[in-house]
C-alpha cells in the first residue's frame, strides 16, 4: 500500500530532480503536479471551460465543425 502524500511533499520530491536542459523552462510539469491535488470539482470546472473554448474555436475557425454544430442546433458558445 502506498501512503498518501501532500502537494508540498510532492514538490519537495520534485526539487530533487532536474529536467533536461531543453525542457528546463517548461512549466507543464508544475501544472500537472498541482492538478493531481486539485479539488475534483474545481478541476472539472477548469476542464469544462477549456473544452468549451476549444469547441467555440473549432466552430468559429473550422467550417466543417461550424456547420456540424449548427445542423445539430448546438450553440457556438455554451451557456454559462
Amino acid at each position: 500500500m502506498v501512503a498518501a502524500t501532500s502537494l508540498e511533499q510532492e514538490r519537495e520530491e520534485q526539487r530533487r530532480w532536474r529536467l533536461r536542459p531543453e525542457h528546463a523552462q517548461l512549466q507543464v510539469f508544475d501544472r500537472l503536479l498541482v492538478n493531481e491535488f486539485q479539488d475534483p470539482a474545481v478541476l472539472a470546472r477548469q476542464q469544462d471551460a477549456a473544452l468549451a473554448g476549444l469547441l467555440a474555436f473549432a466552430a468559429a475557425e473550422v467550417p466543417y465543425y461550424g456547420a456540424l454544430f449548427e445542423a445539430r442546433g448546438l450553440p457556438a458558445r455554451p451557456r454559462e
